[in-house]
């Protein structure tokens, strides 16, 4: 199979190609940004969006990126909630990097304690 799709948890969209039988070029993916854009339109839909989700009391939530120091900060979110890692590029990442620890993503560094200086 060249490319395919599967929807996951009634949430996600998982978009995915085979390089080994042809590239994903630039153009290409432009051209599915734009019609993820249009679907989304068509059904009053944000289907890329700047957000991240997590578990919390096996629900998932979902926040934007900029709410992420504030859910630390209140603790709704410590290192040891689940993230949902849309960053993986490969089907392997899909079975074994897709629902991390946020420990193990770019939060990590919100769970760094502040530099003292004595």
């Amino acid at each position: 199979m060249i490319s395919g799709f599967a929807f996951k948890h009634q949430r996600f969209i998982i978009i995915s190609i085979d390089e080994s039988l042809t590239d994903a070029s630039g153009c290409s993916i432009d051209k599915l940004v734009h019609f993820m854009q249009n679907l989304g339109n068509n059904f009053q839909l944000n289907l890329i969006d700047r957000s991240i989700a997590y578990v919390e009391n096996e629900e998932i939530k979902i926040c934007q990126f900029s709410q992420i120091k504030n859910l630390v900060g209140a603790g709704t979110i410590n290192q040891d909630t689940p993230i949902f890692n849309t960053f993986i590029t490969t089907k392997g990442e899909l079975a074994t990097k897709w629902v991390v620890k946020a420990s193990e993503t770019w939060t990590a560094k919100y769970f760094k304690p502040e530099a003292s200086f004595a």
